[in-house]
């Protein structure tokens, strides 16, 4: 009655000693499906930012922080980016400039 034996001592071969090949122990495991990150385009990658920032604003980081960080985002040759990342640039831009502005000149401030 070896088989019994076997049975109850039986432990999963290692493929060291029994020599098979990857593929063959890997399918005991059931499958993972892992997606590299797509790349994000630069309008993307720029619209992330954005959202960042935006977020950055509303828990009371100073605009004068998040302009600076825009400044350092734009790319070293204007002509990497198209117009339509332009526009989205320079309007939010702005908007942080308004509220830099307010911040700075508002009444409560006494400035």
């Amino acid at each position: 009655m070896t088989g019994i034996g076997l049975v109850n001592s039986y432990q999963p071969p290692s493929t060291s000693a029994l020599n098979l090949p990857h593929p063959i122990v890997s399918s005991f495991l059931p499958p993972v499906h892992v997606d590299a990150e797509p790349e994000l385009t630069i309008l993307q990658e720029l619209e992330a930012a954005i959202n960042g920032f935006k977020q950055q604003l509303t828990e009371g980081v100073d605009p004068l922080v998040i302009s600076k960080a825009l400044t350092q985002i734009q790319p070293d040759h204007e002509e990497s980016w198209t117009e339509e990342i332009w526009q989205i640039y320079d309007s939010f831009y702005e908007e942080v400039s308004q509220l830099e502005y307010q911040a700075t000149f508002s009444p409560e401030t006494g400035a």
